[in-house]
């Protein structure tokens, strides 16, 4: 095992400097900057309800979307997208969403459906990932 002994001094001003560099690189905050967590609830089997979580209260944001069974979320270069599942009676569509916790509402665009290189339709796609798989 390898040790290197570093100054307490150190450690804080590079701490320092870190939580400097994130501040100035961080930018001005918008509507789609999520506080910590996204969720999307069931309600009634095919209905769905976006939210967040801050690390300390979680709150819903908009209202149900009534038919869209939204499945699975993944935040992928800056961009949340979201699976609908219908329950495997129709295909799967990938979709985009926008949070707004200032404004207490979520909104979001279809992109298209879930299918393969040829166009068969995938059902019941429940949840998305980032990242490359190689």
């Amino acid at each position: 095992m390898f040790h290197v002994s570093v100054p307490k001094t150190t450690i804080t001003w590079l701490t320092i400097l870190l939580i400097i560099s994130f501040i100035a690189s961080s930018g001005r905050v918008t509507a789609q900057t999520l506080p910590c967590f996204a969720w999307v609830q069931d309600h009634n089997i095919l209905d769905s309800q976006f939210g967040v979580y801050d690390g300390t209260s979680a709150q819903y944001l908009g209202g149900i979307y009534p038919g869209f069974d939204i499945e699975g979320l993944a935040f992928i270069n800056g961009v949340l997208y979201a699976a609908s599942g219908g329950d495997g009676r129709v295909p799967s569509k990938l979709f985009t969403v926008t949070l707004d916790v200032a404004h207490n509402s979520s909104a979001f665009q279809a992109l298209g459906p879930i299918q393969t290189d040829d166009g068969a339709p995938y059902y019941e796609v429940s949840s998305l990932a980032g990242g490359s798989p190689t």
